[in-house]
């Protein structure tokens, strides 16, 4: 083929090879350039920023000369600067504006963006219109809540009550087209009365923060919380502004309903600080931040002891956990915060639309982020109780007294997975030992005696190594303790 088709599985790829290798014979001319397009462009959408208007002007005139030279025509620019549109007027740019998109509505990867006031919007005109008339059943309420389109995460609170309502309903066993039961439906009405107000929500795209990767004052804070019913991570945005002042801004969120297999409150929390490990780390390249930027809170004195100590100390499934977050993130940035001040809270319990446009917490995250009265020590005592039930039992303190002397065995079985093959190496071995010390010698096959002789000695170890205080308390003459495992079947030697 000649053209690159839309749907056939190697046409992403097929895109972006192409563009980058045509762009990369314009590394050395027009380096600026060539990295935004390497960054900046998604699919066939370019979207870049810039500190001023000439850098913006030099980048827009160079990535459309340079695309235009492999015949990809750069069209339809828009701007949130009047003066930049001027400029593009002046130089025979086509650009284009809100009230020449669809219904005043422009859409940018899925956002709508409106450029003259730079924020971000939610156009619900088309959803509100599709859900008149419609029953309220399992499936009207999947494709109601899918198509609140919110990938960074700004209605989270809000949202996440659905997606708990659309577990509950699994959990009853309500079939695709059968009503909602009534508890359940008067929950759905609640949350889809509230869908209006959400065009009274706008967000400011810009941060008003310039980051430098070298920045002392730049920071990239991630608070981590849950409940029985979900978890979630939030993260901010904290800096100074051209006023050298401290602001903070909402960056992006994520969301977990709970499993429906019941976990432990400390357990659900350590998936909250799992999903803040990695929104954290996957934000550190886009925002050109270093890792030492990255602060993660959390109001769980138990899973920051978790992730301050050894990952093999504990279960599985706290260690498997516990070794990702330690990846992607460093234990010494993880600190503790209250948990009124904590915003990933607000996802974990759900919020009204109301509440939501009100909460300072949610846009602007704790008044204070960073201040030493937020950190506080870790109280073993207050958490030993909970964090000694995830130990390894290799871990657990235990004290065993035996005067049984123990030989180091001929293998090591672990290393062998039949039966056969450790019986048949150990008679082996066996055989060369008693060669070696006395004449005359066993030559030929393996003989059923040393086979059986190889079996009793792997028995004879293994009862040495798990009853070794029974051993030792029957060759002494005495009765085997209360407490013995194999009391009851009244071992003898």
């Amino acid at each position: 083929m000649s053209r690159v088709v839309f749907g056939v599985s190697p046409s992403p790829f097929l895109l972006a090879a192409t563009i980058r290798k045509h762009i990369k014979q314009y590394e050395t001319e027009q380096p600026k350039t060539v990295e935004a397009l390497r960054e900046c462009l998604y699919v066939d959408d370019f979207i870049a920023s810039a500190s001023n208007v000439d850098e913006a002007l030099s980048v827009t005139t160079k990535a459309k000369e340079i695309l235009s030279h492999a015949g990809m025509n750069l069209c339809k620019w828009i701007t949130n600067s009047p003066e930049l549109r001027a400029k593009w007027t002046e130089g025979g740019m086509e650009h284009t504006t809100e009230t020449a998109t669809c219904g005043n509505v422009l859409k940018v990867l899925g956002l709508v963006w409106r450029s003259e006031k730079d924020d971000f919007v939610f156009d619900l005109k088309g959803l509100l219109d599709i859900m008149k008339g419609k029953e309220n059943t399992k499936r009207n309420v999947l494709q109601t809540s899918a198509r609140v389109f919110d990938p960074i995460g700004f209605l989270t609170p809000f949202t996440i009550r659905a997606k708990c309502l659309f577990q509950e309903l699994w959990e009853r066993g309500v079939g695709w087209d059968d009503q909602l039961p009534s508890d359940l439906a008067e929950k759905w009405d609640r949350w889809c009365a509230e869908l209006p107000q959400l065009h009274q929500l706008d967000i400011p795209r810009w941060y008003q923060i310039d980051i430098n990767p070298d920045s002392q004052t730049v920071k990239l804070h991630v608070f981590c919380d849950a409940s029985e019913r979900a978890y979630s991570a939030v993260a901010y945005l904290q800096g100074e502004n051209k006023e050298k002042e401290i602001v903070t801004s909402f960056v992006a969120s994520k969301s977990k309903v709970a499993p429906l297999k019941k976990m432990t409150l400390p357990r659900l929390e350590l998936m909250g600080a799992l999903i803040g490990a990695r929104l954290g780390n996957n934000l550190l390249k886009p925002l050109n931040m270093k890792i030492n930027q990255l602060n993660m809170w959390t109001d769980s004195m138990i899973v920051l002891h978790w992730i301050r100590s050894t990952a093999q100390r504990w279960k599985p499934f706290v260690a498997n956990r516990v070794a990702e977050i330690q990846g992607l993130t460093n234990p010494e940035l993880w600190s503790h915060c209250n948990g009124k001040n904590n915003p990933a809270d607000l996802p974990t319990r759900g919020q009204s639309v109301e509440n939501l446009l009100q909460s300072q917490l949610w846009w602007s995250g704790p008044i204070s982020l960073s201040s030493a009265e937020e950190v506080e020590s870790i109280d073993e005592d207050c958490i030993a109780d909970e964090v000694s039930r995830e130990l390894r039992s290799k871990f657990q303190t235990v004290v065993q007294l035996s005067t049984v002397e123990q030989a180091e065995p001929l293998l090591d079985l672990g290393k062998y997975s039949r039966l056969k093959t450790v019986l048949r190496i150990t008679a082996w071995v066996r055989r060369f030992i008693t060669n070696a010390r006395s004449s005359p010698r066993t030559q030929g096959e393996l003989t059923t005696e040393e086979l059986t002789a190889a079996e009793v000695y792997w028995v004879k170890v293994t009862q040495n190594q798990s009853f070794s205080q029974e051993i030792c308390q029957l060759k002494s003459g005495r009765d085997i303790k209360k407490d013995s495992k194999i009391r009851d079947l009244k071992p003898f030697f």
